[in-house]
């Protein structure tokens, strides 16, 4: 168990990093040093450069290719969007990001790709199973996963990120969602604590985050059915974090001071 999970946290910091370096972006990674290995080019639109096909297709690092085969017939595709004060707008020359999970079980995070001009992505050599896909951008978040089925056939999805002085209004279609209050406990009694980022972790990636408000509330939606984890961090720093199962919408508060 304890190698599974030093490999997840390995495939992590590249993945990171090669988001990163995909989106035009410095900065931390979240998860340890940078520069753990070089990422994959990547080109406008999603595709990796012509050539010889790698010995793991798709995967996020090729210097390391996992016990198992990786890549399929199938490609998942679609468009990333930006919702702003301004209302929402494609989002060119962005980094996109997908983890797969198999039908036999193996998962694996993919060589990151970049939005065209009109904002789409496309992934390439995906197997049968579901997609987790994410977006990058400065300053923005993802409060609801997106997943993408791919069963036989190539799969489709958009995906919306968030500028963070926005919220996005939650309906019934955005269940299950996993909503709650960070706060300290204090004389006075729970004083809300703003800013905090708050990320669900499924299965070794963070596939949905988002930033509490000035009540220290925050929601995520979308999320997969099933045991997932919750991480907290402020100021750069993890202060909290659970083990949830999700079946359903539910509410989950953190007390800080603890």
């Amino acid at each position: 168990m304890s190698d599974r999970l030093n490999e997840s946290h390995r495939l992590l910091l590249v993945f990171g990093a090669a988001l990163i370096a995909a989106c035009g972006a410095s900065g931390d990674v979240g998860r340890g040093p940078t520069g753990v290995g070089s990422p994959p080019r990547v080109s406008p639109g999603g595709e990796t450069p012509s050539g010889p096909q790698p010995g793991c297709p798709g995967y996020v690092d090729q210097s390391h290719c996992p016990p198992f085969a990786t890549g399929g017939p199938y490609s998942v595709s679609g468009v990333l969007t930006l919702r702003t004060a301004n209302g929402t707008a494609p989002l060119a020359s962005t980094g996109v990001g997908a983890f797969v999970v198999t039908t036999n079980g193996n998962s694996y995070g993919m060589a990151p790709v970049i939005t065209d001009a009109d904002g789409r992505y496309r992934f390439s050599n995906v197997p049968n199973g579901q997609v987790f896909l994410f977006g990058g951008a400065p300053h923005a978040y993802q409060p609801c996963v997106a997943i993408a089925t791919v069963s036989g056939a190539n799969g489709e999805k958009d995906i919306e990120i968030l500028d963070s002085a926005v919220t996005r209004p939650l309906t019934a279609a955005d269940s299950p969602i996993l909503s709650g209050i960070v706060y300290r406990s204090t004389n006075a009694g729970r004083q809300p604590v703003a800013g905090a980022a708050i990320e669900f972790e499924y299965p070794a990636a963070i596939v949905a985050q988002t930033i509490t408000d000035a009540q220290g509330r925050y929601s995520l939606c979308g999320l997969p059915m099933g045991r997932g984890g919750l991480n907290v961090w402020l100021d750069g720093l993890p202060v909290g974090g659970s083990v949830v199962n999700i079946s359903g919408d539910q509410v989950l508060d953190f007390d800080l001071s603890k």
